[in-house]
């Protein structure tokens, strides 16, 4: 910005003009002129370029051309000049193949001293970039690009200075700066061969022109990354697919795309947030938009602080969430308008979703109790104010009828120990476009027993119009001066409401004996039941209390083919999780070695329960189990589902469970 107001004022002359040819002073004040327009151009373009704020860049833009108007008016006084001008334009068009900044303005102009009235020029400054292809150039894959300035005039003057790369470090998600690997090659007529740099690993890039005026064009080699959907699971149900900044893609709380820093995939551009469109199509190749919305997150997308701006420069912090229903989706396409007149469209915008029900999947309203009670078009959501002496309990109704409960879920216990307080929830996402976000910290201001210098977090994910929130926890054990030992660990217990006892309710949980492949059903009738790593051939994701006989006596299921729960007249409820949630499930005992983890399951008459617990009591050998004194994290996701559906989605233990263990698969192109 320094280097643009520098170029304004070192090439308008610096002393009065002396009066001479009358056709020399045209041309002088209109050589002046193209200056405070190229000076407006590159003032523009180098604001948008750090911050995204159009508004801003434009303000200052017009400000600084007024500026350059009234120094012209002093400079060339003894010309007489007088003038009049239109109000000056600026654009920009980037990220995209075809990408330009330009300034412009029809100055009507007197020359009294000179005799002449009435002349009109038509300034304009302009600088485009178009992206031709990708070619090879000895070792180096090439950037071609043709340069124009005002009037389509080719640009043979650039060098290598002129040009420079973004490049995407995946080892930190953020876009850097860097020059071409090598000397540019220029063919003279306005065509460049653009080297890309070494470290430029991935299919997209973008390129930044600079030419000497100091206008700036930011360009992509390409406007939108499609995600097609293959080997989809027959789900008939929405599950929300989320996009980071670095090319991975998440669904359910597992990677589907991407899923380490040394294999980055296609990431996206910082562009801003209100360029963003999403576009799906259909089984029978029908393509429409669809509702999303850009989320803001910290610390490595752990702690979620809201809906993105709209002037937001999309990176690291931000992520695209929308909805996909794998069975009927082929693909998903995620692209970018970098023309600064757009706006961002309403199906980011909450509560303004056209052909969406109005976008009034998300309400919010207080219960005569005056807890908060969030419904999302399929599940009502109750929730104890902050400072709450129940603690940490979600208590989940069928839609709006809150009569109607189908289960309730209780947050956290350490050492025996229940949260007697909320810790106050921070309404992070209210309302969303395709979920709410809460955060809430569970407290217990006596402390967790002998499971001292611990804290947790714990964020909920309500998708919109589905039968399942996610919940993802975290427990950071704090650095510790002195010993610490816990023997009793849970995030979440699972309680459903079918009365005390649940006569016909049994509770399945799914076990793999050896192979993802031959799947079957453990019920668990009348006992206490839990898994733990010690038996390496167990592996459970998902447990549900489902209505109905079921086998007798505790047998298994021969085989993974239908939903044992079957369609009743009571509710079931279910818990599922990833293989790779498993493990860190698994994380904190197997450093123990001497305590269980895993699934806790009461069929016992007025204590039906599931939990989902890193140190189960029951397994642990010898009393207390030492915990180390160092910090230490330890983080679960999960899903937490209730049935019977309404048709027609339908939400199963079978088919949910079946596509965690069998996500889509992603094949990701540019275009």
């Amino acid at each position: 910005m320094i280097a643009t107001v520098l170029f304004l004022y070192t090439n308008l002359p610096s002393q009065q003009i002396a009066v001479g040819n009358p056709l020399q002073a045209v041309q002088s004040v209109e050589q002046g002129m193209n200056h405070v327009y190229a000076a407006s151009a590159s003032y523009y373009s180098s604001i948008l370029n750090v911050t995204g704020n159009y508004t801003f860049a434009r303000q200052q833009a017009l400000s600084l051309t007024q500026e350059g108007f009234d120094r012209l008016s002093v400079l060339y006084s003894l010309y007489g000049l007088s003038f009049n001008a239109t109000p000056t334009e600026v654009r920009a068009s980037w990220y995209s193949p075809r990408s330009y900044t330009y300034a412009s303005g029809v100055v009507s102009f007197n020359l009294s001293v000179q005799g002449l009235s009435g002349i009109t020029y038509n300034a304009s400054q302009e600088l485009s970039v178009d992206i031709t292809s990708t070619s090879s150039c000895g070792i180096y894959k090439c950037s071609d690009v043709q340069v124009a300035e005002q009037g389509g005039v080719n640009d043979a003057a650039l060098t290598s200075s002129n040009f420079y790369f973004y490049v995407f470090d995946g080892q930190t998600s953020i876009w850097v700066r860097a020059s071409p690997s090598s000397q540019v090659v220029n063919y003279g007529n306005g065509t460049y061969a653009v080297p890309l740099p070494s470290s430029s690993s991935t299919s997209l890039y973008v390129l930044g022109v600079q030419d000497s005026r100091g206008i700036t064009v930011i360009a992509t080699n390409a406007h939108e990354i499609t995600y097609s959907l293959t080997d989809s699971n027959p789900v008939n149900q929405n599950v929300t697919f989320e996009f980071l900044n670095n090319g991975t893609v998440t669904e359910l709380g597992q990677c589907v795309v991407s899923c380490s820093s040394s294999s980055v995939s296609v990431p996206i551009p910082p562009v801003p947030v209100k360029d963003i469109l999403v576009n799906e199509t259909l089984s029978g190749h029908k393509s429409a938009y669809v509702p999303f919305q850009v989320e803001d997150w910290a610390s490595n997308y752990t702690v979620p602080l809201g809906l993105s701006g709209n002037l937001t420069l999309f990176s690291n912090f931000q992520m695209v969430v929308t909805m996909v229903n794998p069975s009927d989706t082929q693909s998903v396409t995620i692209s970018w308008n970098g023309t600064d007149s757009s706006r961002q469209t309403l199906y980011a915008i909450p509560d303004r979703v056209p052909g969406e029900k109005g976008g009034t999947y998300f309400s919010h309203s207080l219960s005569s109790s005056n807890n908060d009670i969030y419904t999302n078009g399929a599940l009502s959501i109750s929730i104890p104010q902050g400072g709450s002496t129940a603690g940490v309990v979600l208590t989940i109704s069928e839609e709006s009828k809150l009569s109607t409960v189908l289960g309730t879920v209780n947050i956290v216990r350490a050492d025996g120990v229940t949260p007697s307080e909320g810790g106050g929830y921070a309404y992070t996402l209210v309302p969303g476009v395709v979920r709410d976000i809460l955060q809430v910290e569970p407290e217990n201001p006596s402390g967790w027993g002998n499971a001292n210098n611990l804290y947790f977090q714990a964020v909920i994910l309500i998708p919109a119009d589905t039968q399942w929130i996610q919940v993802i926890n975290r427990a950071y054990f704090v650095t510790a001066p002195y010993s610490r030992s816990v023997n009793d660990l849970m995030f979440d217990k699972l309680v459903p409401n079918c009365g005390s006892p649940c006569n016909g309710f049994n509770a399945f949980v799914q076990w793999v004996n050896n192979t993802i492949d031959n799947t079957n059903y453990f019920v668990a009738l009348g006992k206490n039941m839990s898994f733990d790593q010690s038996n390496s051939t167990n592996i459970h994701l998902w447990a549900a209390y489902c209505y109905g006989p079921g086998p007798s006596g505790g047998t298994q299921l021969p085989t993974q083919t239908t939903d044992p729960c079957t369609e009743g007249g009571t509710y079931n409820v279910g818990v599922l999780m990833m293989n790779a949630a498993l493990q860190n499930l698994y994380a904190f005992t197997n450093s123990l070695r001497n305590c269980g983890g895993g699934f806790g399951v009461s069929t016992v008459s007025g204590s039906q329960y599931l939990e989902v617990d890193p140190v189960i009591p029951a397994t642990c050998e010898g009393g207390l189990s030492p915990s180390p004194t160092y910090a230490a994290t330890l983080s679960w996701t999960g899903i937490f589902w209730f049935w019977p559906p309404r048709a027609p989605i339908r939400i199963d233990a079978y088919s949910l469970a079946s596509l965690v263990e069998y996500p889509p698969t992603l094949t990701v192109t540019t275009s």
